[in-house]
């Protein structure tokens, strides 16, 4: 018998075991993830490659219990997030691990931020309410996420709207990501799916 590893780092973060979903219509049941089977440690990156419409995403959504039900359905498997089946877990329980534990960068992350409301209230809004701290401190923390993804005088343009962060950071394609990227990184801890990681290879402007 193999001996068990003892350091953290040698312990799964997340595994899926054999997952399945579906999407059900009038015309029949589609197959969108078959059996899919992996494991991710702390530190480490795992890319999901395949054509368009292969459930890349499906898995990122299933794994995240974000199918819009009732079409979309997990229909087996596991999603063990440090031992614990994510599949199991109660909404009121899975809201908290969203943010807290796992967060999800979508395609087009500028399209997941409210219009009339200005970026920073957007992210301050999450932090107040993962964790539990005043308005002063959860705007310094989202003027910190903002100077991390690199947006200049982050304290001055934590009130502009989406609309006036549009364009500023892109990808070289012409793709925006600083609204995923921002919420996406705001707790520093956990995990991070991406919707598209080719995204990921862009660069700063």
């Amino acid at each position: 018998m193999a001996e068990a590893l003892s350091e953290p780092e040698s312990q799964p973060l997340i595994q899926v075991r054999e997952l399945t979903t579906s999407f059900y219509s009038r015309d029949g049941v589609a197959r969108a993830v078959d059996g899919v089977s992996f494991e991710l440690r702390r530190g480490e990156t795992l890319g999901l490659v395949g054509e368009s419409g292969c459930g890349k995403s499906a898995t990122a959504l299933s794994m995240m219990r974000l199918l819009q039900a009732p079409a979309g359905r997990v229909d087996s498997g596991q999603v063990l997030l440090n031992g614990r089946d994510l599949l199991q877990l109660s909404e009121a329980e899975m809201c908290r691990v969203r943010g807290d534990d796992m967060a999800m960068i979508f395609q087009e992350p500028m399209t997941s931020l409210n219009p009339v409301l200005s970026c920073g209230y957007q992210i301050m809004e999450a932090i107040i309410l993962h964790q539990n701290v005043s308005k002063q401190v959860a705007r310094e923390r989202a003027i910190e996420m903002l100077e991390l993804v690199g947006i200049s005088a982050p304290a001055q343009r934590i009130d502009e709207y989406p609309h006036q962060m549009s364009g500023v950071m892109r990808w070289p394609d012409g793709r925006e990501y600083f609204g995923g990227w921002a919420n996406g990184q705001r707790h520093g801890q956990g995990t991070l799916l991406y919707a598209d990681g080719s995204m990921y290879s862009g660069e700063w402007r």
